[in-house]
């Protein structure tokens, strides 16, 4: 990794967007984002696939940029799906969420967005904007500034081609791969998300072809639920059989109806999907 100081008043300060594109329409925030304070210590790190600009500290950007590496590298080796872009991912990295979040509120439209994330595909490239003011838990050992990092890196690889899985599998995947450990070169996925499997078990699930016609900036597509049961979704779809899943996940990009595509790659019906999509019987204690 290099590794560069920088002065809040350089041209890789993150920049204060006049608007923003989505879907034809243009949208500008409400009010002026300012710069971050030029007391900030700001440090640029380039790495095989991102450009990363972060005022958190050299070694937690080392740490978070290290850890997104591998993962990246070991989906490399599971499927060429997730080969890399042709131009580096720029990523800022915030340690003060008062200075992300007016970033949040422009790209989700809402006054104080509680996204911790978020991605942006255009012609040249992609963006991705990473709160790194949380802390990791003393009780859960989470560090959610690296699961947030991996949730998008997930989206900056699934967007590296013309076409893209539609919402419920594209957020499934990047749930389900934001909760990989990384140790060393080793990268284990899978495990649980408790917050999704207690969600899952206190409220009704919405019925799958609702989950599959859920739309990005609905207010379904960025609830709670929503990314739960699309977390299990796809948790049930990998470690029912991981080859199906990557031909599978092509199938339904290229056009075809998940209940096809499940009868050709896994010899399963849309209520399999359901009942193994739901039912977790043993809470998580």
């Amino acid at each position: 990794l290099l590794a560069l100081p920088l002065a809040a008043q350089d041209v890789f300060v993150p920049p204060v967007p006049k608007g923003i594109a989505h879907e034809g329409k243009v949208r500008t925030p409400a009010r002026e984002i300012p710069f971050p304070s030029a007391e900030s210590p700001w440090i640029r790190v380039r790495s095989e696939r991102f450009d990363i600009v972060s005022d958190a500290t050299d070694a937690r950007t080392r740490e978070l940029v290290a850890e997104v590496e591998t993962l990246a590298a070991a989906l490399l080796e599971v499927s060429d799906r997730f080969l890399p872009s042709r131009k580096r991912s720029t990523v800022f990295i915030f340690e003060r969420r008062r200075e992300s979040q007016p970033y949040f509120d422009l790209l989700f439209a809402q006054e104080n967005a509680r996204a911790t994330g978020a991605y942006v595909r255009y012609d040249g490239g992609g963006v991705m904007i990473i709160d790194g003011s949380r802390k990791i838990s003393p009780l859960r050992r989470d560090d959610p500034g690296i699961r947030t990092a991996m949730h998008e890196l997930m989206h900056d690889l699934l967007r590296q081609i013309d076409s893209a899985p539609p919402l419920w599998l594209e957020e499934g995947m990047a749930e389900y791969f934001s909760n990989a450990r990384v140790e060393g070169e080793r990268v284990t996925v899978g495990e649980a998300i408790r917050d999704h499997v207690l969600l899952l078990q206190r409220r009704n699930p919405m019925p799958l072809q609702q989950l599959f016609a859920v739309k990005a900036e609905s207010t379904e597509g960025i609830s709670p639920l929503f990314y739960a049961q699309s977390w299990a979704a796809v948790n049930w779809l990998i470690g029912t059989d991981q080859k199906a899943f990557f031909a599978f996940l092509r199938d339904v990009e290229q056009g075809a109806p998940v209940a096809e595509a499940l009868r050709a790659r896994y010899g399963k019906s849309l209520q399999d999907m359901e009942e193994g999509t739901i039912r977790w019987r043993k809470p998580i204690s």
